[in-house]
């Protein structure tokens, strides 16, 4: 019997009628539709978010930015109750991630995205769930399924840079920079033994920044391969890359201010919004 209603729901979710739980942003409605939340100002929270990462192509920036600009992101108030009402609060990483990399918003019904797992402990079979699968692997990927706020190309272009700017990733690719003043960084490999140099910061603040490899020393015990100091190859590019953008200083410049007015708007907008709900 219970093989049956497991097949019996797999046959209802591959005609995308099975209601499963939905992120933010989207609601059950009336029969097998899936709909856009009617609140504006959800889908707003939700537009921000995919705006910004086509602006900045780091979602660390972009949960940086909602935060500077003191956005508000809408969450239920019962993580453990489908169907719970909202409350608004200061986004987090993982609400960022979570809305990038979610197909939902693309339009897309998905199901069996996870599997479960059997092992043998201390002579009992104990189960585990919630082992994510390969988008090749899910059960069920119907697409076109419901209104996206994206649509499915800049949902993959979205994993792809996903993808580019994690930082462990195998050799042979840059790596995404994690803050300091090296320009460089993440984008250094040492000719010697191909890894990735390290940047250090040494001296009295402000302190200076050199490139050097040693990780050969550390996992085998071997010299250290090279280490030099930032100033000159930073400054070198740097003077390429002004020379390069030079003959279109002014068009820059009017870009940058058009994106500046585009924040203050869409800062202008949330707030009007919140306050449209609070009256």
């Amino acid at each position: 019997m219970r093989r049956r209603l497991v097949d019996g729901a797999q046959a209802k979710a591959r005609r995308g009628e099975l209601h499963i739980p939905v992120p933010v942003g989207y609601l059950w409605a009336q029969g097998p539709a899936l709909e856009i939340d009617p609140d504006r100002r959800v889908q707003e929270a939700i537009r921000t978010v995919f705006r910004l990462f086509a602006r900045l192509e780091s979602a660390r920036q972009v949960h940086l930015s909602m935060c500077r600009e003191r956005h508000l992101f809408p969450r239920p108030s019962d993580g453990k109750r489908w169907g719970a009402p909202r409350c608004w609060t200061p986004p987090t990483y993982r609400n960022i991630i979570s809305v990038l990399q979610n197909p939902v918003y693309a339009g897309v019904y998905a199901y069996g995205k996870s599997t479960q797992r059997t092992q043998l402990v201390e002579g009992r079979l104990t189960k585990s769930y919630g082992h994510p699968r390969p988008m090749h692997l899910w059960t069920v990927l119907l697409r076109d399924h419901h209104a996206g706020y994206i649509c499915w190309e800049e949902f993959e272009r979205n994993q792809e840079r996903l993808r580019r700017n994690a930082h462990r990733r195998p050799a042979g690719s840059a790596k995404s920079a994690r803050g300091g003043g090296a320009l460089l960084s993440g984008l250094l490999r040492c000719r010697r033994c191909g890894r990735m140099l390290l940047v250090a910061y040494t001296g009295r603040p402000p302190r200076r920044a050199r490139y050097l490899c040693h990780r050969g020393r550390e996992a085998h015990g071997t010299a250290p391969c090279i280490s030099f100091g930032s100033s000159r190859p930073d400054d070198l590019v740097a003077a390429e890359v002004l020379r390069a953008v030079a003959p279109v200083a002014v068009e820059a410049a009017i870009a940058a201010m058009d994106l500046a007015q585009q924040q203050h708007a869409e800062r202008r907008r949330a707030l009007e919004l919140e306050k449209e709900q609070a009256n």
